[in-house]
């Protein structure tokens, strides 16, 4: 999904920055074909979750991209933590980089951006943030609070910064889902399909150059699952 929301935002003709942590030759690809498109691309390692990290990372990117004006938090880890096996450490390791990690890098980006005049910060949330998952306590948890997350920010951050949130449906089914499984889901989504990353890419890319008067805003990019 990241993947996707960079090579559509170089498409559309800005430079990135690109944030890895142990993905080096997926970052090295998605520069390459951003270089391709025309336009700067650089590729930062950081451990999100930790503070001084995200600082260093924001200090030299800024340094080689002082007109940094958007930020996408997409980073994020998904598995099922039912309540009788979920313990202290693992919901700490999935709150840490699916809520803290963006509240860091967004405190930081947004020092840069009111320097600047101006901002976009577009968080990716997810429709359990809204509508609970049994199974994913610590990830639904964690989604719901991206989504407190961006209103607040958007609040704290208005009028030069909207802040705004993507909040995808299906789009990568869990690894232990079976074809049945796959087969029910889609039967719940109106569009009749799972999502694609480009989905979502093109969501972002709505908010980061629409309208200044749109933020604190979720948009569910989920097929029309949600209305059912």
């Amino acid at each position: 999904m990241g993947r996707a929301i960079a090579l559509e935002l170089a498409r559309r003709g800005m430079d990135l920055a690109i944030h890895y942590n142990s993905s080096e030759g997926a970052a090295d690809e998605v520069v390459e074909q951003a270089r391709q498109l025309g336009v700067r691309a650089a590729k930062y390692r950081a451990e999100l979750t930790d503070e001084h990290a995200v600082n260093a990372m924001f200090d030299a990117v800024t340094t080689n991209f002082p007109e940094l004006a958007v930020l996408v938090n997409s980073a994020a880890v998904f598995f099922p933590t039912p309540l009788d096996k979920l313990d202290g450490a693992t919901w700490d390791s999935v709150l840490d980089v699916n809520l803290k990690a963006y509240w860091l890098c967004a405190r930081r980006a947004a020092q840069h951006m009111r320097a600047l005049g101006r901002g976009k910060i577009v968080n990716i949330g997810c429709v359990s943030s809204k509508r609970p998952w049994a199974g994913y306590l610590a990830y639904s948890v964690s989604k719901a609070g991206v989504m407190m997350l961006t209103e607040c920010l958007a609040l704290e951050l208005a009028p030069a910064i909207q802040v705004n949130c993507v909040a995808p449906g299906t789009v990568v089914f869990a690894e232990q889902a079976s074809e049945a499984r796959k087969t029910q889901i889609r039967a719940q989504i109106p569009a009749g399909r799972e999502g694609d990353p480009q989905d979502i890419a093109d969501a972002v890319a709505f908010f980061v150059t629409g309208p200044d008067y749109v933020t604190g805003q979720f948009l569910a990019a989920d097929g029309g699952r949600g209305l059912k």
